[in-house]
This record gives structure tokens, sequence and C-alpha cells, in this order.
């Protein structure tokens, strides 16, 4: 779990760039994307239908956002439920370090060894508390729709939001899983589209028409 942890917060520190250059490509505006994408599908078919699949998830998935509270509820839950995984492996990995510190406790020049390599990937508890805190704030989809929205509309609040990440990230590293649900949070935002309000009046059905009238207009 230690090194898987490492793995985690490589890939989490690598994800908004891959946002950037894979989700949203530069294929529309430069030839250079559109001409490496069409010679890796053609050398490589596998990955041309497996970007596909996610492309077409990723876009149905979005686009139902933008119209039924069920896709958001769904996306609010994946987005907890990772948190949830990346927490686990941090305490698991937490949990390895003390096991590994308190074998070697009768050895005092072994155990400082432990304690210089390992000892920033132990997360403190307060830390932890934190990350679940934050983490509590999707557990309610209205808290998630307020939060994720003013996240997505708000560049001030979303920059705050990153640049404290940031900060709580320098001041030590055994604050990263604070810095990782952030960032988790931070990345939902940039996905979570506007929802499209409803067309039809509240609380009334749209009045069917005459078959006359269908007629009529199939005729015109």
């Amino acid at each position: 779990m230690i090194y898987f942890k490492i793995i985690l917060a490589l890939l989490l520190s690598v994800l908004p760039f891959f946002y950037i250059s894979y989700i949203r490509p530069k294929e529309k505006t430069s030839p250079i994307w559109r001409n490496m994408f069409t010679a890796l599908g053609t050398q490589m078919p596998r990955l041309r239908a497996a970007k596909n699949a996610v492309g077409k998830f990723f876009h149905r998935l979005y686009e139902g956002m933008k119209k039924s509270d069920n896709f958001r509820k769904f996306f609010s839950l994946i987005t907890l439920l990772l948190m949830i995984a990346v927490q686990f492996v941090d305490f698991s990995a937490t949990m390895n370090v003390a096991r590994m510190i308190q074998d070697a406790s009768q050895d005092s020049q072994q155990t400082a060894q432990i304690i210089a390599v390992y000892g920033p990937l132990m997360t403190r508890p307060h830390a932890s508390v934190l990350a679940a805190c934050l983490s509590l704030t999707l557990f309610s989809y209205t808290a998630a729709d307020w939060l994720l929205t003013r996240l997505h509309n708000r560049r001030k609040f979303f920059f705050g939001v990153a640049l404290m990440a940031l900060i709580v990230l320098f001041s030590s590293p055994r604050y990263l899983i604070v810095t990782e649900v952030l960032e988790m949070m931070l990345m939902a935002a940039l996905i979570y589209p506007n929802k499209i309000p409803s067309q039809d009046p509240k609380g009334r059905k749209p009045i069917p028409m005459v078959k006359e009238q269908q007629q009529l207009r199939k005729a015109a």
C-alpha cells in the first residue's frame, strides 16, 4: 500500500494535464494533434476502440448531467467513492509504516532509518479527519450540487481552493491526503456542467395536440 499511495499521488498530480491534453484535445485547432491521433488509431485499433468507447461514455454522462438530476447524482456519487478509495489507500499506507516502525522498535538505528524514509508518508490524524469532513460534503446531493456548481462558475472561488491545496501540500507531506481530496473536488467541478432549466411549466404537463393539427403539420 505504501508504493500504491506514491503511484496514486503521482497519477493525481498528472490528472489535470491529462484532462487538458486528452479529455479536451486540441485536434480542432492543430493539425499535429489530429494527425497524431489518426496515426495512433490506424496502428492500434484496440486503443482507438477504447478511446471511442470512453469518449461516448463521458459524452453521454456530460450531456445527461445538463438535463437530469439522476446523472448529476451518479457523478457526485462516483466522485465520493473515489475520494473514499483514496483515503482508504492513504490510511492503509500509514498503518503499514506504523507496523514497520513497531517491528523494528528493538533496533534504534533501523527505526531511525524507517522514520527518515517512510515517515513523511504517515498522514497526521487530524489531516485524515479533515479529508473525511471534506468528503462528507458530497454525501448530500444538494450540498454537492451547490459546491460543484459554485466551483465551476466562480473562478476566484476555484483558484482560491486550488491555492489552499498547494499551501497545504507544501506545508508538510503528511497533509497530502487533504490536497488529494481537494484536487479531486476541483477536477469534478471542471467536468460538472450547469443544468439546463426545463422549458415545461412547473406542475403542468404539455397539452397534447389534436390529431387534426398533427395531420395539418405533417401535410405542411
